[in-house]
């Protein structure tokens, strides 16, 4: 069935304007649509943009899953080719909502976007310093994804962020209950590092409250 016009010949003119618009809508309907896919079953990583193999999944999965059991916190990888609507920092926070993350570490590679950014929760941010996040995100990140090799970058800065987390729960916190990870209140001794987050060309978590501050004592 097509749309004709008087005496039933097709209204050329109309998809010859028609058309170029529908196949520009048709390219950025994926981006204007994305959204947080749910929660994978078993671990917190996720391969939307299809850059991860299924091994690598696999073994990310398992390093995940013993750093939770150890220190109660996730670490979460999310892949996607654009975060669409959302800014990247937005998407990430969505991520903590949609998959019920209450401790832990986000991390979302938009491939398209070109484009990373990691986000802590409020509880382990006390911890883990911005400069921290920034060091390793450079070192073991940033070649690789620059190169366009995301698996080598993914499968560098993920140990390097379990083992921060149980670095730092082994310093300040408790040691596991069981099989069912730390008690909650995870991080007990009190422990506040430099909180001046700042964000680069590659993003992660970034505050707002020190520079309103500053922009207030300026004016």
């Amino acid at each position: 069935m097509g749309f004709f016009g008087k005496g039933g010949k097709p209204l050329k003119r109309f998809w010859a304007l028609a058309l170029p618009l529908l196949m520009v809508l048709a390219l950025a309907c994926p981006a204007l649509a994305a959204g947080v896919g749910s929660r994978p079953s078993n671990g917190y990583i996720r391969d939307d943009a299809g850059v991860l193999s299924s091994s690598t999944v696999k073994d990310l999965a398992a390093q995940g899953e013993e750093t939770e059991r150890q220190t109660g916190t996730a670490v979460a990888v999310l892949t996607v080719d654009y975060t669409g609507s959302y800014s990247i920092d937005e998407y990430a926070d969505q991520v903590f909502d949609k998959w019920e993350m209450e401790d832990g570490l986000v991390l979302v590679l938009a491939i398209q976007d070109d484009d990373y950014y990691v986000m802590p929760s409020a509880g382990l941010g006390r911890y883990l310093s911005s400069g921290d996040l920034q060091e390793m995100l450079d070192e073991y990140l940033e070649p690789s994804f620059a190169a366009g090799d995301y698996e080598a970058g993914v499968e560098a800065i993920y140990p390097v962020f379990c083992r921060e987390i149980e670095r730092l729960y082994e310093r300040y916190g408790e040691e596991p209950q069981g099989s069912g990870g730390a008690a909650a209140g995870g991080y007990e001794e009190e422990f506040i590092p430099d909180s001046s987050y700042h964000k680069e060309d590659k993003g992660f978590f970034y505050p707002l409250g020190g520079l309103l501050k500053g922009l207030l004592v300026i004016v």
